[in-house]
């Protein structure tokens, strides 16, 4: 499974929140418009990113928090 990991900080608060996403794949119909006979086009397999999960951590730095959550997510997998 591929995972896409964004490490968020609000203002004054400590910590980061780590933004957790994981890639889906859908097929979405083309967007150009069909003429008179003109045969109906394939859809496309678009990935898209799904939010998955928003986790907490108290770690100073944006580095550290994201080692401390893919961890977390190594343990869970497992």
């Amino acid at each position: 499974m591929l995972l896409r990991l964004e490490a968020l900080r609000e203002v004054g608060k400590p910590g980061y929140e780590v933004a957790v996403y994981h890639r889906h794949t859908v097929s979405v119909p083309a967007a150009y418009p069909r003429g008179e006979g003109v045969p109906e086009p394939p859809e496309l397999a678009v990935d898209v990113w799904v939010a998955k999960d928003l986790i907490h951590s108290v770690m100073p730095s944006p580095e550290k928090a994201l080692e401390q959550v893919l961890a977390f997510l190594d343990m869970r997998c497992k």
